[in-house]
């Protein structure tokens, strides 16, 4: 996960006051997520300790769900609505809600959370989420679209894809540290590179990256033609990728959404955590401006992602009833988050009972 940075407020007016604070560039937005427990992972549900069996089982639970209770899923278009519903449901899945209302965030970093039975009153924290817009998508996105179908996948398969995946950007890797090497000492370098792996790699671009050099009518190189190389490096790659039989596999799910999806996956994309803009087909998801990020075969945010920077405003266990009770004079509370009837009926209850 990003690197954190930690304030701590006592009240919703500090609240308020750290968050004019946050000045996004024109090139970022901000989305929110409360968790009732600071310490609580920047993880989805899936992913966390303890729901190891469920992770390895994703694609087995996915059709036992779905097999279930067909027509909870009756509106629903692509795997990723189907998550998004299982998600509403209480299922682990590779989604994590944000918000972008930071209120809505406050409200469950305040909200008292149980374990087998017991209320775990511990710090609270409202997490801002700082995000590139290259990484802000749209339900119909083909990279969201790649990322909800690895649910269909077992967890062999899955590991499959990853071990590709990472052999493909250690390629891309060698690719650019070659063409920094000087022309004068590159064959000195190439033979004594110390890592195996590396050098092997080295001697196979270099005889591409020589051939290739050959053929101009000058013999000679420049950035253009080192630029066009890496481009039909990235190329041979991405089709060699999309070649693979388990990858092949893959595409069969991807087209059960998008039957005109081309075989062009980018094999670093599988790698990405993105922000995904949902369609609001649920009353909750409309009453909690939410939307989701969706993970891939990572199970967190790399400490690297520059996409990515997390502030983390801490809310001390002491503190929450108060503020609990100074966002329901607001509106902010149970029913108005879940707007389902049985949330509602408890609100009246609780009104009426202490009025």
């Amino acid at each position: 996960m990003p690197d954190e940075q930690s304030k701590k407020v006592e009240s919703l007016s500090q609240f308020i006051e750290c968050l004019k604070s946050i000045h996004p560039s024109k090139d970022e937005i901000v989305v929110y997520r409360g968790h009732s427990d600071a310490d609580y992972e920047l993880k989805p549900g899936l992913f966390r300790k303890g729901n190891e069996r469920l992770r390895g089982n994703e694609a087995e639970i996915f059709r036992d769900v779905e097999a279930a209770r067909p027509m909870a899923f009756i509106n629903d278009r692509t795997t990723l609505d189907k998550l998004v519903t299982m998600q509403h449901y209480n299922l682990p899945t590779r989604l994590l809600d944000v918000t972008s209302t930071p209120l809505t965030a406050l409200y469950f970093a305040v909200t008292s959370r149980q374990e087998n039975g017991l209320v775990q009153e511990k710090d609270g924290a409202v997490l801002v989420l700082t995000i590139s817009k290259d990484i802000n998508k749209f339900f119909d996105s083909d990279t969201v679209t790649c990322l909800a179908n690895l649910v269909h996948l077992s967890e062999e398969d899955k590991d499959k894809i990853l071990k590709l995946v990472k052999k493909n950007i250690f390629y891309l890797e060698c690719v650019d540290s070659y063409i920094k090497i000087p022309d004068a000492s590159r064959k000195e370098q190439i033979s004594s590179e110390q890592d195996k792996g590396k050098r092997k790699k080295y001697e196979i671009i270099h005889a591409e990256y020589t051939e290739g050099y050959k053929k101009r009518s000058d013999n000679t190189r420049d950035n253009d033609f080192d630029d066009d190389f890496v481009k039909k490096q990235k190329k041979k790659r991405r089709d060699k990728f999309n070649k693979k039989k388990t990858t092949k596999h893959f595409i069969h799910f991807i087209r059960a959404d998008k039957a005109y999806f081309q075989p062009k996956i980018c094999p670093e994309d599988l790698l990405r955590v993105l922000l995904v803009k949902t369609r609001q087909c649920n009353s909750r998801i409309v009453a909690q401006a939410g939307a989701f990020l969706i993970f891939g075969l990572e199970d967190e945010i790399p400490q690297t992602n520059p996409s990515i920077s997390v502030e983390k405003i801490v809310i001390p266990r002491e503190k929450k009833n108060e503020i609990a009770q100074e966002l329901s004079s607001l509106g902010i509370h149970e029913s108005s988050l879940f707007p389902e009837l049985e949330y509602y009926t408890r609100h009246v209850v609780d009104v009426y009972n202490n009025s």
